[in-house]
């Protein structure tokens, strides 16, 4: 039954996701299907996070890594480990997601795999790249894109592809990065799945921003915003705020930048987005002018 809530996932129904998870964790409560129970749990969370609820997601992640421990299943403790440090640092708990990346690398060598052959490899890269270090992110998700093509998953390759466009772009790589984030766009198609598609869509449209085509990064974004909004994306619709911002920044329209920023940086905080919120607050900061001095200008 997960994997029907999977495809309903894929296709962007994430309440009909999340109503089949539930389906899924009462059958196989029933039936003391624990493995079973740890699959439904973890992928519900997940989906939890995309709708902003941190919270909520936090005490199933915990709950996975609980039932996970309790029948010795390390592989999928070191799953949920990884989606549970990704929720750390959208939280802004870097230190925290640190020891849990820790605790990960421990785990896999307990269980003899390695890098990106373990496939919990995301939450390493997310925090190598939001603590400045691009270069050692981009050759993780080089790795990944190897990794995944030995496993021929298109989803992934997708993922990893984008992520290696972003730590390009995060390095003043723009020229390689379009070409990356080009093969994103195209696995992401093949793979249908819609969450991909934005993503990498945002990264596209990011790059584009540098490169001085900022029209069509602003029409690419407004394309990823109405669909995350539609489908409930919240983390997506965050992600997508802050690159329409700088867009707007980049033409150098003031008000319009900061009146996104604050709203950014006030549904985040108060949803406990805390990494993105920041980088909004210092956004406001460092790249608007003050009001009045902007009034004076004109």
């Amino acid at each position: 039954m997960s994997d029907i809530a999977d495809v309903l996932t894929s296709q962007g129904d994430l309440t009909g996701a999340i109503a089949t998870y539930n389906e899924a964790l009462a059958a196989t409560t029933n039936v003391r299907d624990r493995s079973g129970q740890i699959t439904a749990l973890a992928r519900k969370a997940d989906v939890m996070v995309w709708q902003g609820d941190l919270q909520g997601a936090k005490k199933l992640y915990h709950d996975t890594v609980n039932t996970a421990r309790n029948i010795n299943r390390k592989a999928e403790e070191v799953d949920a480990l990884d989606s549970y440090a990704q929720l750390l640092i959208l939280e802004g708990d870097l230190t925290a997601a640190a020891e849990t990346c820790q605790e990960i690398r421990a785990l896999n060598v307990a269980i003899g795999k390695k890098g990106t052959q373990t496939g919990s490899w995301r939450s390493s890269f997310d925090l190598l790249f939001e603590t400045g270090r691009a270069p050692q992110a981009e050759t993780l998700a080089h790795d990944a894109v190897q990794e995944s093509v030995k496993e021929q998953s298109s989803v992934v390759q997708a993922i990893a592809e984008n992520l290696v466009a972003r730590s390009l772009l995060a390095q003043g790589k723009s020229g390689e990065a379009k070409d990356v984030v080009a093969l994103a766009v195209v696995h992401g198609l093949a793979s249908n799945d819609v969450r991909v598609r934005l993503t990498s869509a945002i990264t596209s449209a990011s790059i584009r921003a540098v490169q001085g085509d900022l029209c069509n990064a602003e029409k690419e974004l407004a394309g990823v915003l109405d669909d995350a909004k539609r489908i409930g994306f919240f983390d997506l619709r965050l992600e997508a705020m802050m690159a329409l911002a700088d867009v707007q920044l980049r033409r150098g329209e003031q008000d319009p930048a900061r009146i996104l920023l604050s709203a950014l940086e006030a549904d985040a905080a108060a949803h406990g987005f805390n990494l993105i919120a920041t980088k909004a607050a210092n956004a406001r900061k460092t790249r608007l002018v003050p009001p009045s001095t902007a009034s004076r200008r004109r």
